[in-house]
C-alpha cells in the first residue's frame, strides 16, 4: 500500500511540473479587462453648446431693378446685380436632439458687395457697409462628424444708394444711407475635424425690402437690394 501511495505522490509531482513548465494558469475568477471608450461618446458632443466662427465668399445675382419717377413719364434705368466679396463673423449655441441640431445665430456681413448700371443719361449705384443676420438653423447630421442644415432668419442691412445725372427728366441727385429691415434663408453643411474644429459651407439669399427714396426736386426712386452668396467658413466650439 505504501508504494502504491508513493507513486500517487510522484506521479502528482510530475504533472504539477509539466503544468509550470507550460505557463499553464491554474483555474480562478476571469482577469477583468478594460474597455476602451467607444468614440461615440465625443461624437455625441459634436455641434452641440456655444461656437464662434468667420466665413469669407462671394455675393451675385442681384436683381435690384432701379426706375425713376418725377414731373415727367417714367424711365428705367437698369438693374443692379450687387456682386462682390463678402465675408462675416458669428456666435452661435446649439442643441442636439440624437441626430437632429437645433440653433441660433448672430452674424455680422460686409464686404465688397456693389454694383452700378446707367439709363436714359443717368447713373444708379449700391455698396453694401454691413448687415447684422439673427437667424435659426435646423438640421441633421449625416454621420458622426457631418450636419446638414437649412437656415432662417431677420436681417439689418445699410446701404449707400445713389441716382444721379441729367436726362430727359432733367437734373436728378438722390444719394442716402439706407438702412432697412429684411430676411436671410440657406442651406449649409458643417464637418467637424476635431471636438472643437469644424469646416462649413454655406448658400444664403438676403432680402431687404423696398424703401422710397426721393430728392428737392421731387424725384423718386425704389432701393431694392438683395443678393445671393456663397461662403465657407471655419468654427470654434467651446
Amino acid at each position: 500500500m505504501n508504494s502504491i501511495l508513493k507513486a500517487v505522490f510522484v506521479s502528482a509531482l510530475m504533472v504539477g511540473g509539466a503544468a509550470h513548465a507550460g505557463n499553464i494558469a491554474p483555474v480562478g475568477d476571469d482577469p477583468v479587462v478594460a474597455v476602451p471608450p467607444s468614440s461615440n461618446q465625443s461624437s455625441s458632443a459634436l455641434f452641440d453648446g456655444f461656437y464662434v466662427g468667420a466665413s469669407i465668399g462671394y455675393a451675385f445675382e442681384g436683381d435690384d431693378r432701379v426706375g425713376l419717377r418725377g414731373n415727367t413719364p417714367s424711365f428705367d434705368i437698369g438693374t443692379l446685380s450687387n456682386d462682390g466679396g463678402i465675408a462675416d463673423i458669428h456666435l452661435g449655441y446649439r442643441w442636439r436632439f440624437d441626430t437632429y441640431v437645433v440653433g441660433v445665430e448672430l452674424g455680422v456681413e460686409g464686404g465688397s458687395v456693389g454694383s452700378d448700371t446707367s439709363g436714359a443719361g443717368y447713373n444708379a449705384s449700391m455698396d453694401l457697409n454691413n448687415t447684422v443676420n439673427l437667424r435659426l438653423n435646423m438640421g441633421r447630421t449625416l454621420d458622426k462628424r457631418t450636419l446638414v442644415y437649412g437656415f432662417a432668419g431677420v436681417a439689418r442691412g445699410d446701404f449707400d444708394y445713389a441716382v444721379s445725372g441729367t436726362g430727359a427728366a432733367g437734373p436728378v441727385s438722390i444719394s442716402e444711407d439706407v438702412t432697412e429691415t429684411g430676411y436671410v434663408v440657406g442651406i449649409g453643411i458643417e464637418r467637424a475635424l476635431s471636438d472643437q474644429w469644424s469646416i462649413r459651407s454655406e448658400y444664403q439669399y438676403g432680402n431687404f425690402g423696398k424703401v422710397e427714396l426721393s430728392d428737392a426736386a421731387g424725384n423718386t426712386t425704389s432701393a431694392t437690394p438683395d443678393y445671393h452668396s456663397i461662403k465657407v467658413g471655419v468654427n470654434f466650439a467651446f
